[in-house]
């Protein structure tokens, strides 16, 4: 987690960060990446988000975070999509 940290401070550029932390909201991974960046879920989801498409299938562990000059537009779990054990997300940005 202190490479990416790094890599999210230092980067001259707009970032977005996604990925299967396997960890549930308000873990340690999501609280440090939550200090440099806001969650897409939270900021433009609805509903709880469960991305887990297995049993404990009530868990949200697949996450989109975004950093300054990047703007969301709307954020979804794709729970139709069942090809993998985790359901896809997507959102859609745009720079500032």
């Amino acid at each position: 987690m202190k490479i990416i940290e790094k890599e999210i401070t230092s980067s001259p550029y707009p970032v977005i960060l996604c990925g299967d932390f396997n960890e549930v909201p308000y873990c340690d991974v999501y609280n440090l990446v939550s200090k440099y960046l806001e969650s897409s879920f939270e900021k433009a989801g609805n509903g709880f988000g469960f991305t887990l498409n297995i049993n404990p299938k009530f868990v949200r562990i697949d996450n989109q975070f975004f950093g300054k000059n990047i703007q969301i537009h709307s954020f979804e779990t794709l729970r139709t999509i069942k090809y993998s054990d985790h359901f896809p997300l997507f959102g859609v940005y745009s720079f500032k």
